[in-house]
């Protein structure tokens, strides 16, 4: 046990230790020593004066959370060999995520670590109805969170979380999500938070924790619901928040809202700077007075009344504007006017009260709900209209947005319609519990039992809208996984009891069958091995790696990694890889094993080998 806590805590340490080594590499020795002198020296001449007097959130279970960030997940991603290769998916590089949102943050952490542009997510919202208790299975026994954290009475409180409904329950609940949530984001990233009331407050001081109080965007008040409310004992609630924080203030660019189709129609007119329309230069506002004289030498100085005529622009810009043709005179009836080139402007900028606007209230999202399913499947939807607006004034072509409490799936379903509007190619991650629909519901009765169900089917829904309104190649498709926990194996009693593979052979352990301990659904334990490992080793999601054959053997290449999973590897196959990369044929720079497919006799042969090729490895996999 004592062991084990200490292996607990070192994870934890060198998780932390890593991030501050990529973020301050001059602090860090040779052997990788944290130079803790050198860095508070660092500190006392930049701060001068540190602020030692600033206000922090705390509540129970906040230590426990932030090791839930550290640890590592146990869990395993299957594809969905079903639906992933059929035409509409095959090609698409949209993910969907079945399973635990914590979990499925950990391992997208090692392949999309600064590569999401926008984070969308509407979590529960804690008010006290039943809409949240807190669901986490512990990570660790309480004797052991006792022994991690040193102390057993708050051990004990934490454990007394499970099933509440607290605000330290729900802030436990969120801390570890949005924290890695955080280091997902690009440094000119955005992470949007749906939320009411009743926890505003708390995430609000959680966010200023995880991303600085500098990075805050103002928050968006949006006006959900229209009418109604008499029944409310003081005041009728019609509005909700979206909190908004960038990764990096300073790296985030001016936002702009998009034009509608409408607003562009009058820029009829083009050319190489951009689109324009001809205007009238004469402006009351211009409060600019000057003679200015028409090609028939007419002076245009007064108006029919004899007042002074105001231009919009200075004299000097009106003759720098007409050298280059940006304003021309205009003869009508014998009178002479003025016009110039009115460009399209950038864009207008965001205002944060959307109020009953084109962004939608709650009734719309579920007519969109009722519109696809014939029924109302899911409550309380967020419209696609407001997703879709934020998704225009954050992201640009190819960016990733992620939404890892996705529901209804929504967020897939406005980034289908920006790309539509767009030619575009942005991309999805969607991620969604498997929770079960209620008995004798609308959901239940149309043969939904679960939620990421309805998800995954309105997002095929908006894909055929979207197909049927505009004829369009961009991705409408997407792959499904599955966040799913480890097997349960007799081997790991042995693993546990050693790590080494001298020691495991010589139990003669079988290496027989055990790839297919790992199958889940209709996916093969190598299927299911390979995209965990991938994703791990930072190949992301939704491309298939190259089959390598070697003989009747067959590995997996994804970058410069070679994967041998299957039973069979024998001398034959390692004398055909090494001829493959000693032919250039094959450029590695790691190969991967899984240990209880291949005998000791060859890992061992295998390794040899690759000690005899400049820069490649040999790693196993347990």
């Amino acid at each position: 046990m004592d062991q084990e806590i200490e292996e607990i805590k070192e994870n934890v340490i060198e998780a932390r230790l890593l991030e501050l080594k990529k973020y301050y590499p001059q602090f860090f020795d040779k052997q990788g020593q944290f130079q803790i002198d050198k860095f508070e020296e660092f500190i006392g001449q930049v701060g001068g004066n540190l602020n030692r007097e600033g206000f922090t959130l705390n509540f129970l279970g906040k230590e426990y959370a932030k090791l839930q960030e550290d640890v590592p997940t146990n869990t395993l991603i299957t594809p969905d060999v079903k639906t992933n290769f059929n035409d509409n998916n095959k090609d698409s590089e949209n993910i969907y995520i079945v399973g635990d949102n914590l979990s499925a943050l950990k391992h997208l952490r090692k392949s999309y670590s600064e590569s999401i542009k926008l984070i969308y997510i509407d979590p529960p919202y804690n008010t006290g109805k039943g809409d949240f208790t807190y669901p986490d299975k512990f990570e660790f026994t309480k004797e052991k969170l006792a022994d991690i954290l040193g102390d057993e009475d708050k051990a004990e409180r934490i454990f007394e979380l499970q099933g509440k409904s607290s605000h330290s329950a729900w802030l436990t609940f969120m801390l570890p999500r949005i924290s890695i949530a955080y280091k997902l984001l690009k440094k000119d990233g955005v992470m949007l938070f749906s939320i009411d009331e009743n926890e505003y407050a708390n995430l609000k001081l959680l966010c200023d924790d995880i991303f600085g109080e500098m990075n805050k965007l103002p928050t968006f008040i949006w006006q959900n619901k229209k009418g109604g409310g008499n029944d409310s004992t003081h005041v009728a609630e019609e509005t909700e928040y979206i909190l908004a924080y960038a990764r990096d203030i300073s790296e985030l660019p001016p936002l702009f809202e998009v034009y509608s189709s409408e607003y562009l129609k009058r820029y009829k007119e083009e050319d190489d700077i951009g689109r324009y329309y001809w205007d009238t230069f004469k402006r009351k506002s211009g409060k600019q007075y000057y003679p200015i004289t028409a090609p028939d030498g007419t002076v245009l100085e007064y108006d029919e009344n004899g007042n002074k005529i105001s231009w919009l622009r200075s004299e000097k810009r009106f003759y720098s504007d007409l050298e280059i043709g940006d304003v021309k005179f205009v003869n009508h009836n014998g009178k002479w006017n003025v016009h110039f080139k009115q460009r399209l402007p950038k864009g207008k900028k965001p205002r944060n009260l959307l109020v009953l606007t084109e962004n939608g209230t709650n009734s719309d999202g579920s007519d969109e709900i009722l519109n696809y399913f014939g029924a109302e499947v899911f409550t309380n939807p967020k419209p696609s209209s407001l997703i879709k607006y934020f998704i225009e004034v954050l992201t640009r072509n190819e960016d990733i947005v992620l939404d890892f409490f996705s529901g209804s799936g929504t967020t897939a379903d406005a980034v289908f319609q920006v790309n539509a509007d767009t030619n575009g190619d942005r991309k999805f991650i969607l991620v969604q519990l498997p929770e079960p629909t209620k008995d004798n519901s609308n959901a239940r009765n149309l043969g939904y039992k679960t939620i990421d169900e309805i998800g995954r089917e309105r997002i095929r829904k908006a894909a055929e809208k979207v197909l049927n309104n505009i004829k369009t190649h961009v991705d409408l498709g997407f792959k499904t996984y599955y966040a799913h926990e480890r097997p349960v194996l007799a081997l790991d009693e042995i693993e546990e009891f050693s790590n080494s593979e001298e020691v495991q052979d010589s139990l003669g352990i079988s290496i027989e069958n055990n790839v297919e301990k790992y199958a889940y659904l209709d996916a093969s334990g190598r299927d299911t091995l390979l995209t965990t490992w991938m994703l791990n080793d930072g190949e992301g999601l939704g491309i298939e790696p190259k089959e390598i054959k070697f003989f009747d053997y067959v590995g997996f290449k994804r970058g410069n990694r070679l994967y041998l999973i299957d039973e069979g590897f024998n001398s034959n196959n390692v004398a055909e890889l090494l001829r493959q990369i000693d032919s250039k044929i094959l450029v590695l720079s790691n190969v991967t094993v899984f240990a209880h497919s291949m005998s000791f006799e060859v890992r061992h042969e295998l390794n040899i080998a690759l000690r005899t090729r400049t820069g490649i490895s040999l790693e196993v996999r347990y």
